[in-house]
């Protein structure tokens, strides 16, 4: 991704996706997303997959689903309680003023309370 300024790929992927403590805040199918936010970008794409625990985790951004283009951290997602139990996968792409698209983040994962 070429937005003009000084982050290169790696930075961006490394300030990819960290699940957060809800400390008893909610539902336990609520779940915090929390990430570095990098400056003069103006949002990240939250992606999602949820799998059957146990499940490996996949290495392809193909089986996830876009959740939103969020332009603040933290991102609350909310899960529907028959996902309980289940290990949620999240990536990120951050997006520059352009719209262009820039690299994949580290995947986080996190298991839904039941």
């Amino acid at each position: 991704m070429s937005d003009g300024y000084a982050q290169d790929d790696e930075a961006r992927r490394s300030a990819g996706p960290r699940w957060s403590e809800q400390g008893g805040v909610g539902p336990p199918e609520r779940l915090g997303l929390t990430w570095l936010e990098i400056p003069f970008v103006p949002g990240a794409e939250v992606w999602v997959d949820i799998l059957a625990v146990g499940q490996p985790t996949p290495t392809d951004p193909a089986p996830f689903t876009f959740v939103a283009l969020d332009t603040r951290t933290p991102y609350t997602l909310d899960f529907a309680g028959t996902n309980g139990g289940e290990d949620v996968n999240c990536l990120l792409r951050w997006v520059n003023p352009t719209g262009e698209k820039g690299p994949w983040s580290e995947t986080a994962t996190a298991t839904i309370g039941a």
